[in-house]
Parts: C-alpha cells; sequence; structure tokens
C-alpha cells in the first residue's frame, strides 16, 4: 500500500480517498442501530478514516486494532482454525468489533446490546467499499 503522505499519490487522491471511506463509515454508523463509531485504518494501525467521538485517540485506536488483529490472525493460524475473520470484544460497556481488510483494519464500537448480526453484516458490505476506494486510490 503507498503512504497516503508520501509523494507517491497526489494529495488530492488522498483527499478524495478519505472522503469516501468516511462517507462509508458514516453510512455504517447510520444505519446500524446501537453502532456508535467506526474507524479504518492501515495494517500498521494509521488511521485512514474515522467517525469517531472527540475524546478517542484516533492513533491509540488505530495502532491497537491492528496489533490486536495480528496478534489474534496468528494465533488462530497456530491453533489450524485458518484465516481470522472477525474479533468481538465483548466489554462491560459496549462492544468492539474487528475486522481485516486487504491492507488494513477496520473497526466498529457498539452498544451492548447491539445486534450483532446486523452489524456484521454491515461490516461485511464496508469492507468491500473500503477495499475498493483503497485499491484505486492508494495501490501502484
Amino acid at each position: 500500500m503507498v503512504n497516503p503522505m508520501s509523494n507517491d499519490v497526489a494529495p488530492a487522491e488522498v483527499v478524495s480517498a478519505d472522503i469516501e471511506a468516511k462517507d462509508v463509515l458514516n453510512e455504517l454508523c447510520t444505519n446500524v442501530s446501537k453502532v456508535e463509531a467506526a474507524m479504518v485504518a492501515t495494517a500498521e494501525g494509521l488511521p485512514i478514516a474515522e467517525e469517531l467521538p472527540d475524546n478517542v485517540d484516533n492513533l491509540l485506536i488505530g495502532a491497537m486494532t491492528a496489533a490486536v488483529l495480528a496478534a489474534s490472525d496468528r494465533a488462530s493460524e497456530e491453533l489450524q482454525k485458518g484465516h481470522l475473520s472477525t474479533i468481538l470484544i465483548q466489554a462491560e460497556e459496549g462492544m468492539i468489533f474487528i475486522k481485516g481488510l486487504e491492507n488494513g483494519v477496520l473497526t466498529v464500537l457498539a452498544k451492548p446490546d447491539v445486534n450483532i448480526g446486523l452489524v456484521m453484516l454491515y461490516m461485511e458490505k464496508a469492507c468491500k467499499k473500503i477495499e475498493k476506494i483503497i485499491s484505486t486510490s492508494w495501490m501502484d
């Protein structure tokens, strides 16, 4: 993946891709009741686009979710369960969904009583759209 901050991609293309990815995340947050936030980051954890509350550090969330995804994928492979699809973390105050993209990670934050199946369905749709945006804007 081309670094969006490098000279390999025209700034207008990066800005356009960021806006398109943010629109996909906004659609996810709007269409699924009780989804509170969403973020897409590179596989290294660098934020690409987000719909996050102001008090959430996008750099920290991007880095942590990318690390969780990488470690969990490795564990899944070592336990002979194949390539990881989605991680669901249930916490006292809500749920965290983490899904790998071809070159990144999608993270969704939701209330504890969210419809899990609906979130996963919309995440799958969002992943396809975001992967298309990334591949046409940032790939060589």
